[in-house]
C-alpha cells in the first residue's frame, strides 16, 4: 500500500527540508510543499526528495510509521510461510 509524500519548501533550523507523509501531524495546513509522489517506503520518497532539495529527509514520525507497516507485512508474510510448513509437516507420513 502506498502513500502520497510531500517535501516542505522551507527546511528546518538543521538546514533539513523535511518530507512528510499525507496527514502527519508535525506538517501544518500553512507550511508551503512539494508534491513528491507516491511511495511504497520512505527510502523510495527520501530519493525523490534530493531531487527537489540537496538536503531532504524523511521526519521521525512518518519514518516509525511506514518502518511499522513495513514491518508489519513481513511479520504477517513470514507466519504464513511458517503456517504452511507446520501444515506440511503434519500431514507427512513417518
Amino acid at each position: 500500500m502506498n502513500s502520497k509524500f510531500y517535501v516542505a519548501v522551507r527546511p528546518h533550523t538543521n538546514g533539513q527540508h523535511g518530507i512528510h507523509k499525507e496527514g502527519c501531524p508535525f506538517i501544518s495546513r500553512n507550511e508551503k510543499v512539494v508534491y513528491l509522489g507516491r511511495f511504497d517506503s520512505v527510502k523510495e520518497a527520501e530519493k525523490e526528495g534530493l531531487i527537489h532539495f540537496d538536503s531532504a529527509k524523511c521526519c521521525a514520525f512518518c519514518s516509525k510509521d511506514m518502518m511499522n507497516r513495513e514491518n508489519h507485512d513481513k511479520l504477517y508474510h513470514l507466519t504464513n510461510i511458517l503456517t504452511e510448513v507446520q501444515e506440511a509437516f503434519l500431514c507427512c507420513p513417518n
